[in-house]
Protein backbone atom coordinates (compact mmCIF):
# COMPACT_ATOMS: atom_id res chain seq x y z
CA UNK A 1 0.00 0.00 0.00
CA UNK A 2 1.36 3.70 -0.59
CA UNK A 3 0.70 4.60 3.09
CA UNK A 4 2.46 1.34 4.77
CA UNK A 5 5.34 1.79 6.60
CA UNK A 6 8.76 0.12 5.57
CA UNK A 7 9.47 -2.95 7.04
CA UNK A 8 12.87 -1.79 9.29
CA UNK A 9 15.00 -3.35 12.83
CA UNK A 10 12.67 -1.66 15.61
CA UNK A 11 16.20 -0.80 16.87
CA UNK A 12 15.99 2.01 14.38
CA UNK A 13 13.44 3.98 15.91
CA UNK A 14 15.10 4.28 19.44
CA UNK A 15 16.74 7.38 20.15
CA UNK A 16 19.81 5.19 20.94
CA UNK A 17 20.64 4.44 17.28
CA UNK A 18 19.28 7.50 15.61
CA UNK A 19 20.29 7.58 12.24
CA UNK A 20 23.13 9.92 10.97
CA UNK A 21 21.74 13.18 9.16
CA UNK A 22 24.52 13.22 6.66
CA UNK A 23 26.47 9.68 6.99
CA UNK A 24 24.94 6.21 5.59
CA UNK A 25 25.02 3.20 8.33
CA UNK A 26 26.25 -0.28 7.08
CA UNK A 27 23.05 -1.66 7.76
CA UNK A 28 20.45 0.68 6.44
CA UNK A 29 16.70 0.27 7.46
CA UNK A 30 14.71 -2.52 5.04
CA UNK A 31 12.00 -0.74 2.82
CA UNK A 32 9.35 -1.59 0.67
CA UNK A 33 9.17 1.08 -2.28
CA UNK A 34 5.91 2.89 -2.67
CA UNK A 35 3.91 4.56 -5.59
CA UNK A 36 4.76 7.83 -2.94
CA UNK A 37 8.35 7.10 -3.26
CA UNK A 38 8.65 6.64 -6.53
CA UNK A 39 6.41 10.02 -7.01
CA UNK A 40 9.67 11.63 -4.57
CA UNK A 41 12.15 10.51 -6.56
CA UNK A 42 10.51 11.68 -9.69
CA UNK A 43 10.00 14.88 -8.72
CA UNK A 44 13.07 15.38 -6.96
CA UNK A 45 14.88 14.82 -10.46
CA UNK A 46 12.43 16.84 -12.98
CA UNK A 47 13.28 19.76 -9.82
CA UNK A 48 16.58 19.02 -10.08
CA UNK A 49 16.51 19.34 -5.72
CA UNK A 50 13.97 19.65 -2.90
CA UNK A 51 14.03 20.12 0.56
CA UNK A 52 12.08 18.21 3.01
CA UNK A 53 9.18 21.22 3.11
CA UNK A 54 8.93 21.26 -0.82
CA UNK A 55 8.81 17.98 -1.32
CA UNK A 56 6.03 17.70 2.10
CA UNK A 57 4.04 20.97 -0.11
CA UNK A 58 4.30 19.28 -3.41
CA UNK A 59 3.30 15.95 -3.15
CA UNK A 60 1.96 15.28 0.35
CA UNK A 61 -2.03 17.42 0.79
CA UNK A 62 -3.24 18.40 4.03
CA UNK A 63 -5.53 15.36 5.65
CA UNK A 64 -9.03 16.76 5.94
CA UNK A 65 -7.90 20.09 4.26
CA UNK A 66 -5.43 20.94 7.29
CA UNK A 67 -1.82 20.53 7.87
CA UNK A 68 -0.69 17.78 10.23
CA UNK A 69 2.45 17.14 12.37
CA UNK A 70 2.05 13.35 11.92
CA UNK A 71 2.32 14.30 7.95
CA UNK A 72 5.36 15.96 7.99
CA UNK A 73 6.34 12.97 10.36
CA UNK A 74 5.53 10.74 7.45
CA UNK A 75 7.51 12.56 4.88
CA UNK A 76 10.85 12.39 6.90
CA UNK A 77 10.79 9.00 7.50
CA UNK A 78 10.25 8.59 3.72
CA UNK A 79 13.31 10.75 2.94
CA UNK A 80 15.06 9.01 5.47
CA UNK A 81 14.52 5.51 3.98
CA UNK A 82 15.18 6.72 1.07
CA UNK A 83 18.57 8.30 1.57
CA UNK A 84 19.75 5.91 3.52
CA UNK A 85 18.80 3.27 0.70
CA UNK A 86 20.97 5.46 -1.58
CA UNK A 87 17.94 6.14 -3.87
CA UNK A 88 18.44 10.00 -2.47
CA UNK A 89 21.44 12.28 -1.38
CA UNK A 90 21.74 14.60 1.47
CA UNK A 91 23.22 18.27 0.58
CA UNK A 92 23.67 20.59 3.96
CA UNK A 93 21.61 23.51 2.83
CA UNK A 94 23.52 26.87 3.86
CA UNK A 95 22.10 29.42 6.12
CA UNK A 96 24.79 31.87 6.04
CA UNK A 97 28.56 32.39 5.80
CA UNK A 98 30.54 29.34 6.79
CA UNK A 99 27.30 28.21 8.70
CA UNK A 100 25.07 25.26 7.53
CA UNK A 101 21.80 24.11 8.40
CA UNK A 102 20.88 20.42 10.05
CA UNK A 103 18.11 20.36 7.16
CA UNK A 104 19.43 18.78 3.62
CA UNK A 105 18.84 19.02 0.08
CA UNK A 106 17.76 16.02 -1.37
CA UNK A 107 19.09 15.19 -4.93
CA UNK A 108 19.16 12.00 -6.76
CA UNK A 109 21.62 8.98 -5.87
CA UNK A 110 23.02 6.88 -8.46
CA UNK A 111 20.33 4.00 -7.40
CA UNK A 112 17.26 6.83 -7.61
CA UNK A 113 18.37 8.08 -10.93
CA UNK A 114 18.69 4.21 -12.39
CA UNK A 115 14.52 3.58 -10.85
CA UNK A 116 13.59 7.12 -12.30
CA UNK A 117 15.35 6.06 -15.53
CA UNK A 118 14.05 2.99 -15.83
CA UNK A 119 10.48 4.20 -15.48
CA UNK A 120 11.36 6.96 -18.20
CA UNK A 121 12.36 4.29 -20.60
CA UNK A 122 15.50 5.70 -20.83
CA UNK A 123 19.07 4.55 -19.89
CA UNK A 124 20.25 5.44 -16.75
CA UNK A 125 23.71 7.06 -18.69
CA UNK A 126 21.69 9.36 -20.78
CA UNK A 127 19.59 10.58 -17.54
CA UNK A 128 20.32 14.03 -16.99
CA UNK A 129 20.26 15.16 -12.84
CA UNK A 130 22.23 17.14 -10.50
CA UNK A 131 25.20 15.40 -9.04
CA UNK A 132 25.82 13.52 -11.90
CA UNK A 133 29.38 11.94 -12.13
CA UNK A 134 29.74 13.14 -8.39
CA UNK A 135 27.62 10.54 -6.69
CA UNK A 136 29.83 8.38 -5.11
CA UNK A 137 28.07 7.88 -1.80
CA UNK A 138 31.02 8.25 0.18
CA UNK A 139 32.14 12.02 -1.30
CA UNK A 140 30.22 15.08 -0.23
CA UNK A 141 28.60 17.07 -2.70
CA UNK A 142 30.61 20.52 -3.66
CA UNK A 143 27.59 23.53 -4.03
CA UNK A 144 27.34 27.12 -3.65
CA UNK A 145 25.55 28.64 -1.40
CA UNK A 146 24.53 31.29 -3.98
CA UNK A 147 23.72 27.93 -6.21
CA UNK A 148 21.57 26.33 -3.80
CA UNK A 149 19.78 29.19 -2.45
CA UNK A 150 18.95 30.39 -5.98
CA UNK A 151 17.85 27.00 -7.00
CA UNK A 152 15.46 26.44 -4.37
CA UNK A 153 13.92 29.87 -4.63
CA UNK A 154 13.57 28.72 -8.36
CA UNK A 155 11.78 25.49 -7.13
CA UNK A 156 9.39 27.30 -4.75
CA UNK A 157 8.20 29.38 -7.47
CA UNK A 158 7.61 26.65 -9.64
CA UNK A 159 5.54 25.03 -7.04
CA UNK A 160 3.36 27.72 -6.38
CA UNK A 161 2.35 27.67 -10.41
CA UNK A 162 2.04 24.08 -10.23
CA UNK A 163 0.06 23.84 -7.21
CA UNK A 164 -2.45 26.79 -8.22
CA UNK A 165 -2.82 24.71 -11.48
CA UNK A 166 -4.22 21.63 -10.15
CA UNK A 167 -6.40 23.63 -8.22
CA UNK A 168 -7.99 25.42 -11.14
CA UNK A 169 -7.92 22.91 -13.05
CA UNK A 170 -4.61 24.28 -15.78
CA UNK A 171 -1.54 22.83 -15.99
CA UNK A 172 1.74 23.38 -16.48
CA UNK A 173 2.46 22.07 -19.64
CA UNK A 174 5.88 23.17 -20.31
CA UNK A 175 9.02 23.99 -17.79
CA UNK A 176 12.39 24.56 -18.95
CA UNK A 177 15.06 25.25 -16.19
CA UNK A 178 18.33 27.09 -16.85
CA UNK A 179 20.28 23.84 -17.24
CA UNK A 180 18.04 23.65 -20.42
CA UNK A 181 17.76 27.27 -21.34
CA UNK A 182 21.94 27.40 -20.96
CA UNK A 183 22.63 24.23 -23.69
CA UNK A 184 24.12 25.18 -26.78
CA UNK A 185 21.03 24.08 -28.76
CA UNK A 186 18.62 26.64 -27.48
CA UNK A 187 21.32 29.40 -26.10
CA UNK A 188 20.27 32.55 -27.95
CA UNK A 189 22.66 35.80 -28.54
CA UNK A 190 21.36 39.30 -29.10
CA UNK A 191 23.37 42.57 -29.71
CA UNK A 192 22.72 45.43 -27.16
CA UNK A 193 24.10 48.67 -26.42
CA UNK A 194 25.34 49.82 -22.93
CA UNK A 195 27.53 51.70 -20.57
CA UNK A 196 30.70 49.60 -22.36
CA UNK A 197 29.32 49.65 -25.51
CA UNK A 198 27.86 47.32 -28.34
CA UNK A 199 28.37 43.47 -27.48
CA UNK A 200 26.28 39.97 -27.86
CA UNK A 201 24.60 39.11 -24.77
CA UNK A 202 23.03 35.60 -24.18
CA UNK A 203 19.47 35.53 -23.17
CA UNK A 204 18.91 32.79 -20.48
CA UNK A 205 15.92 33.37 -18.19
CA UNK A 206 16.37 31.36 -15.09
CA UNK A 207 12.90 29.06 -16.39
CA UNK A 208 10.56 29.09 -19.46
CA UNK A 209 7.13 27.74 -18.89
CA UNK A 210 3.37 27.93 -20.54
CA UNK A 211 0.14 27.32 -19.39
CA UNK A 212 -2.25 25.58 -20.37
CA UNK A 213 -5.92 28.00 -19.36
CA UNK A 214 -7.93 25.27 -21.86
CA UNK A 215 -9.12 28.00 -23.98
CA UNK A 216 -5.52 29.41 -25.04
CA UNK A 217 -1.78 28.91 -23.51
CA UNK A 218 0.05 31.73 -21.27
CA UNK A 219 4.27 31.62 -22.23
CA UNK A 220 6.80 33.14 -19.55
CA UNK A 221 9.79 34.18 -18.97
CA UNK A 222 11.14 33.48 -15.23
CA UNK A 223 13.74 35.58 -13.26
CA UNK A 224 13.93 34.98 -9.67
CA UNK A 225 16.25 37.72 -8.18
CA UNK A 226 18.51 37.77 -4.93
CA UNK A 227 19.10 40.64 -5.07
CA UNK A 228 22.93 39.94 -6.36
CA UNK A 229 22.79 42.01 -9.66
CA UNK A 230 23.80 45.93 -10.16
CA UNK A 231 21.58 48.18 -11.64
CA UNK A 232 23.91 48.47 -14.42
CA UNK A 233 23.47 44.75 -15.38
CA UNK A 234 20.39 44.47 -14.91
CA UNK A 235 19.50 47.32 -17.19
CA UNK A 236 21.83 45.42 -19.57
CA UNK A 237 19.38 42.41 -19.38
CA UNK A 238 16.27 43.82 -19.72
CA UNK A 239 17.85 45.39 -22.97
CA UNK A 240 19.04 42.04 -23.97
CA UNK A 241 14.91 40.74 -23.35
CA UNK A 242 13.66 43.44 -25.61
CA UNK A 243 15.94 42.74 -28.37
CA UNK A 244 15.56 39.46 -28.09
CA UNK A 245 11.11 39.66 -28.38
CA UNK A 246 11.74 42.66 -31.16
CA UNK A 247 14.25 40.79 -33.37
CA UNK A 248 11.68 37.65 -33.72
CA UNK A 249 14.40 35.48 -32.36
CA UNK A 250 11.89 34.49 -29.32
CA UNK A 251 8.74 33.60 -31.85
CA UNK A 252 10.86 31.30 -33.86
CA UNK A 253 12.78 29.84 -31.11
CA UNK A 254 9.35 29.17 -28.80
CA UNK A 255 6.53 29.39 -31.73
CA UNK A 256 4.99 31.48 -29.85
CA UNK A 257 4.22 35.63 -29.93
CA UNK A 258 2.82 36.57 -26.37
CA UNK A 259 5.20 35.80 -23.63
CA UNK A 260 5.31 38.18 -20.26
CA UNK A 261 8.25 38.41 -17.87
CA UNK A 262 7.95 38.07 -14.84
CA UNK A 263 10.44 38.68 -11.97
CA UNK A 264 10.12 37.37 -8.22
CA UNK A 265 12.68 39.52 -5.71
CA UNK A 266 13.31 39.54 -2.38
CA UNK A 267 11.55 42.92 -1.23
CA UNK A 268 9.73 45.60 -1.48
CA UNK A 269 12.54 48.42 -2.09
CA UNK A 270 14.01 45.83 -4.66
CA UNK A 271 11.15 45.51 -6.21
CA UNK A 272 10.97 49.28 -7.07
CA UNK A 273 14.45 49.55 -7.88
CA UNK A 274 14.45 46.66 -10.38
CA UNK A 275 11.21 48.62 -11.65
CA UNK A 276 12.32 51.94 -12.02
CA UNK A 277 15.59 50.68 -13.85
CA UNK A 278 13.29 48.75 -15.93
CA UNK A 279 11.08 51.52 -16.72
CA UNK A 280 14.41 53.99 -17.70
CA UNK A 281 15.45 51.26 -20.29
CA UNK A 282 12.62 51.35 -21.96
CA UNK A 283 10.35 48.28 -20.78
CA UNK A 284 6.65 48.40 -20.35
CA UNK A 285 3.92 46.06 -19.69
CA UNK A 286 5.93 42.96 -20.90
CA UNK A 287 7.99 43.07 -17.09
CA UNK A 288 6.11 41.92 -14.33
CA UNK A 289 6.84 42.02 -10.60
CA UNK A 290 6.56 40.83 -7.01
CA UNK A 291 8.17 39.65 -4.27
CA UNK A 292 8.66 35.74 -2.97
CA UNK A 293 6.60 36.48 0.34
CA UNK A 294 3.52 37.86 -2.00
CA UNK A 295 4.10 34.77 -3.78
CA UNK A 296 1.97 31.63 -3.09
CA UNK A 297 -0.02 28.96 -5.18
CA UNK A 298 -2.97 30.82 -3.60
CA UNK A 299 -2.28 33.99 -4.92
CA UNK A 300 0.00 33.81 -7.90
CA UNK A 301 -2.82 33.84 -10.29
CA UNK A 302 -5.35 35.84 -8.93
CA UNK A 303 -4.92 38.32 -6.24
CA UNK A 304 -3.17 41.72 -7.11
CA UNK A 305 0.07 41.06 -6.04
CA UNK A 306 2.02 41.98 -9.29
CA UNK A 307 3.48 45.13 -10.43
CA UNK A 308 4.13 46.58 -14.15
CA UNK A 309 7.32 48.36 -15.52
CA UNK A 310 5.07 51.66 -16.00
CA UNK A 311 4.10 54.36 -13.76
CA UNK A 312 0.67 54.64 -14.06
CA UNK A 313 -1.02 54.49 -10.49
CA UNK A 314 -4.19 53.09 -11.80
CA UNK A 315 -2.07 49.79 -13.37
CA UNK A 316 0.38 49.53 -10.71
CA UNK A 317 -0.89 46.10 -9.36
CA UNK A 318 -2.83 43.36 -11.29
CA UNK A 319 -3.90 39.94 -11.11
CA UNK A 320 -1.66 37.36 -13.40
CA UNK A 321 -4.56 35.18 -14.81
CA UNK A 322 -7.67 38.27 -13.72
Amino acid sequence: MDGAPPLMNLQTTTSRSRLPRFRRVPEPPRMVMTERDKRILHAVHEYRMLTREQIERLLFAPEFGQDHFTKTSKVRHRLKVLYQNKYLERVPLPVGNATWAWQPVYRLARSGAELVASDLGVNSKDLIYWGKGDDKDRRATHATPLFLNHTLCINDVRIAFQLAAQHYGYRVETWLDDVHLKSQERKDHVAVRDEEGNKMVAVIPDSYFVLNLGNRRAPFFLEVDRATMSNSRWGTRIHAYLAYVRSGKYTERYQMRALRILTVTTTEQRLMNLKETTRKAGGGDLFWFTTMEQMSAGSVFFDPIWRLANDEPERARKSLLG
